[in-house]
């Protein structure tokens, strides 16, 4: 099972639940932690940490694409973002900045429809 097989099925799990939920999502080509959260930006789905094993494949260029897309919710959230080159890769796909502009490792969200 895949990272992004491993998402769709734990929206799928979650449902509409209204408590949050989260959980570490091992699959073949990564692992990720995984949480249905609230901000003031709106319901988010988290993605709090990430391992991918094969790095350099675009693996969680995929992965980030495709949660966007199957995410039910508001917003799509990357918490405390520690490599320094996807901050400015995701601003380039539309994430803003949440939080200190100066943070060293910043949170990005993006949220969904037009």
């Amino acid at each position: 099972m895949t990272g992004i097989e491993a998402l769709a099925d734990w929206i799928q799990r979650t449902g509409d639940r209204r408590h949050m939920t989260n959980e570490w999502l091992y699959a073949s080509d990564m692992k990720v932690y995984v949480r249905r959260g609230f901000r003031p930006c709106g319901i988010c789905l988290d993605v709090a940490a990430v391992e991918v094993y094969d790095k350099g494949k675009g693996t969680f260029t995929k992965f980030l694409e495709a949660a966007h897309e199957m995410n039910p919710w508001d917003v799509m959230f990357c918490e405390c973002v520690q490599n320094a080159r996807l901050v400015p890769f995701l601003e380039k796909k539309g994430y803003r900045r949440y939080g200190e502009d100066d943070d060293p490792a910043p949170s990005l969200y993006l949220k969904k429809g037009p």
